[in-house]
């Protein structure tokens, strides 16, 4: 018996192994955007982490760090951003009027976190020193 091939299209062959290779690219694609869309999902929380520190850092600021210590409320959380929980260190230095600020913003049930440390004078800028993310 003689088979005669169609020369005018594909084998079976052919069409199956082309679409294995078409669809392990779409499978690879996919991975990478998923990949790529938690690393921005990542950012978004961390660019919020620092904005808010860098708002509870403000209020200090505009309250005075003797006001604000003398208050109390070293923690809490934000109103607005119910999973962000803010918490504050204040020490006082030499000269009078120079305080250690350490601020920490976490999230995640803590497991995610950032934090600075800054000195504050009560007539001046805030001006960050260190900066640590966990």
């Amino acid at each position: 018996m003689i088979c005669r091939r169609n020369k005018n299209g594909f084998s079976i062959i052919e069409a199956l192994t082309a679409c294995i290779v078409l669809s392990m690219f779409v499978i690879t694609i996919g991975a990478i955007c998923t990949k790529c869309l938690s690393a921005i999902n990542g950012n978004i929380e961390y660019e919020t982490a620092w904005s808010l520190l860098d708002r509870q850092l403000n209020i200090v600021r505009q309250n005075g760090v003797a006001e604000f210590s003398k208050a109390g409320i070293m923690q809490g959380n934000f109103e607005d951003y119910e999973q962000y929980v803010w918490n504050a260190r204040i020490e006082p230095l030499e000269p009078a009027g120079l305080y250690k600020i350490t601020m920490k913003v976490s999230w995640n049930g803590g497991a995610k976190s950032i934090e600075t440390v800054t000195r504050l004078n009560e007539d001046a800028e805030i001006k960050p020193l260190q900066m640590e993310i966990k």
